[in-house]
């Protein structure tokens, strides 16, 4: 009974693991694909800015 306790425990903590890493995952995926997204903005209006100035 001890050890099936045991290794629920560890594999609660083994999810919460993945859970915790997928979502730091998911996070800097969103932040590179935002960084990106700004960049090619940035660089559309470029142009635009130089010509203005």
């Amino acid at each position: 009974q001890l050890v099936r306790i045991g290794f629920f425990k560890e594999f609660e903590r083994r999810e919460v693991q993945n859970w915790l890493v997928e979502g730091i995952l998911s996070r800097v995926r969103c932040l590179i694909t935002f960084q990106s997204k700004s960049h090619e903005l940035n660089t559309a209006f470029e142009p635009v800015l130089e010509g203005g100035s």
